[in-house]
């Protein structure tokens, strides 16, 4: 499926298009809002507390003392693969932080559970049991594109450090790729996703329900009126001939 959401703090927002969303909120008073909106919802900003400060810190620290060390390094391959483990550390770190956010992670999770209902059944839930035992991990998810990314170029850049033949290096760089793809294929890079989501209650589920049946509700309405504009339309070229 070409379905694209995102997870906040409060709900959740389908993409019907670039230019609609349905967000799906739990307003304060405990109700639902469904709402169409021509624009993506922007979140509150937080201020940046003093454990994120700390986090940026500790990250900014490792990476200069990586820099000093590839000072020392006369090998060009040893000092790449030292910058592939600092933005992989990076990377844990960051997603370390995020995942503090229980609410958000909630809601992404309940977002991966329809999503995956979608997937699977090639229809819309409808009630919550249908959602309620449903995977919470996404193969499609932005954080395990990452891990497939990083998985990827880390592989083939060993290769191309370690072996020592140029046809060896050759052939290990298809090699890399299809056992990155058996690792995605068999749930082995979960690993930054499984920061980022969090089982959710039946509360996050059921926004999520209600915002992706509105959200497949207004796809179907758009695919109508462009069937019913280019009947028209072809109706009244045939006239005019």
């Amino acid at each position: 499926m070409e379905t694209e959401a995102r997870a906040y703090q409060d709900g959740i927002d389908f993409y019907v298009s670039r230019g609609l969303v349905i967000q799906a909120r739990r307003l304060e008073d405990g109700t639902i809002s469904i709402e169409r909106q021509k624009r993506q919802y922007q979140p509150k900003k937080k201020k940046l507390d003093c454990s994120r400060l700390l986090t940026i810190l500790v990250v900014y620290l490792i990476g200069a003392l990586l820099i000093g060390m590839m000072e020392k390094m006369s090998d060009f391959g040893t000092c790449i693969l030292a910058v592939e483990a600092f933005v992989w550390l990076a990377t844990f770190v960051f997603y370390q932080y995020v995942s503090k956010n229980k609410e958000t992670s909630e809601y992404h999770a309940a977002e991966h559970k329809v999503l995956n209902f979608m997937d699977d059944y090639k229809k819309v839930p409808q009630d919550l049991q249908d959602i309620r035992l449903m995977p919470s991990l996404s193969i499609r998810c932005g954080s395990t594109i990452i891990a497939v990314l990083y998985t990827l170029v880390t592989l083939v850049t060993l290769g191309v450090v370690l072996f020592p033949h140029l046809g060896l290096k050759i052939l290990w760089c298809p090699a890399a790729c299809l056992i990155t793809l058996w690792l995605w294929a068999n749930d082995k890079l979960y690993f930054f996703q499984k920061f980022v989501i969090r089982e959710p209650s039946m509360e996050e589920l059921e926004v999520a329900l209600l915002g992706v049946q509105e959200y497949v509700k207004t796809k179907e309405e758009i695919r109508q009126w462009i069937k019913q504009n280019n009947s028209e339309k072809h109706s009244k070229t045939t006239l005019e001939r």
